[in-house]
């Protein structure tokens, strides 16, 4: 089943990613960490999906999407020509990727968005328990910094591949990486960005302790 839904506001966050807000049809249910095929309702787009995850809570009123728009992307470049009021179509909510239980999410680049979305759902509490390993190329490409020290009350570290800059871990986050700022790998651990990063954390994940079943990830 699909849904058209009529955007309620568009920000800008940094120069190439952008955060939609949508209506929310009624007695859509998803679980915080899913994601849905999205189109643009015009006549030439509407056929062209893309899966995105929701960056809103499940309990929200409202839906909300950050977008990456790639200069060379056919289809995602075309988010940047829109504006309040036009619409999308929206397809039924799925993914692997729920909260299990307090643990550690490490992410990449736009594979924080189903982590916003759970860490949003949670109460103060909660947060508290659970910790955030971000990688992205430089500073600049960090989504919503602020929001997510404060969604992990500061249980967080950012890492930069490209940029060496004070208060920023600089390099991959790789077995050694893992060894060093983790101590306890009988925990949950929640993986979500590029492929080739997934695969190589699990990997890494199992071979310092971690159980397959509590390695909740997706590309």
């Amino acid at each position: 089943m699909e849904y058209i839904v009529k955007i309620l506001d568009i920000e800008k966050i940094s120069e190439n990613i952008k955060k939609i807000k949508t209506e929310k049809p009624k007695n859509y249910n998803f679980v915080s960490g899913q994601h849905a095929l999205i189109s643009i309702n015009k006549i030439e787009l509407k056929d062209k999906k893309r899966p995105f995850s929701l960056s809103s809570s499940d309990k929200n009123d409202f839906l909300e999407f950050i977008i990456k728009i790639y200069a060379e992307g056919k289809i995602t470049r075309q988010f940047n020509n829109l504006k309040k009021g036009d619409e999308l179509i929206l397809g039924e909510p799925k993914g692997k990727i729920s909260y299990k239980g307090k643990g550690v999410f490490i992410a990449g680049g736009t594979g924080i968005n189903p982590f916003l979305s759970i860490i949003k759902s949670l109460n103060k509490d909660e947060n508290k328990k659970n910790y955030l390993i971000y990688l992205n190329k430089i500073q600049k490409e960090i989504i919503l910094e602020k929001e997510l020290k404060k969604l992990f009350n500061n249980n967080t570290i950012f890492v930069l591949s490209r940029e060496k800059k004070a208060g920023y871990e600089y390099g991959h986050i790789d077995k050694e990486f893992l060894k060093d700022k983790i101590k306890d790998f009988a925990q949950k651990f929640y993986v979500c960005g590029p492929f080739k990063m997934i695969r190589e954390l699990k990997q890494a994940l199992i071979e310092l302790g971690a159980e397959q079943e509590n390695i909740i990830s997706e590309i």
